[in-house]
């Protein structure tokens, strides 16, 4: 009784009873209801891997937009944090080491510098 007062009483204070649900004894958000940027910025990671081109895509500019340095940096001595933090750096640096070398490959290396 009191998990279920707790949900009804989180739901109440996001303001959407669809942003959280129950499903097979397991709370979570519905995506398909709240935006994320961790998710948003793997998204945009991912999609700017699979794109051929010799300018900089709106996908890896999203990256850069959507990266804003370490995950949850108030929280950094935070165990829970670490793998979080350095999967998504990783991914970073992945993709802009990636973005660049396709950049210099097509001589446009002003892009790839900055």
């Amino acid at each position: 009784e009191a998990f279920r007062v707790a949900v009804h009483r989180l739901r109440k204070l996001l303001g959407d009873v669809e942003l959280v649900e129950i499903e097979g004894g397991a709370l979570s958000l519905n995506f398909s209801h709240c935006w994320i940027d961790t998710r948003a910025f793997e998204h945009a990671v991912e999609s700017a891997a699979d794109e051929e081109t010799d300018t900089l895509s709106a996908n890896a500019e999203r990256v850069l937009q959507l990266y804003k340095g370490h995950f949850l940096p108030a929280d950094e001595e935070a165990p829970w944090t670490i793998s979080t933090r350095e999967r998504l750096r990783s991914k970073f640096v992945a993709c802009v080491a990636r973005q660049g070398k396709r950049l210099e490959t097509s001589g446009r290396h002003d892009l790839a510098a900055a």
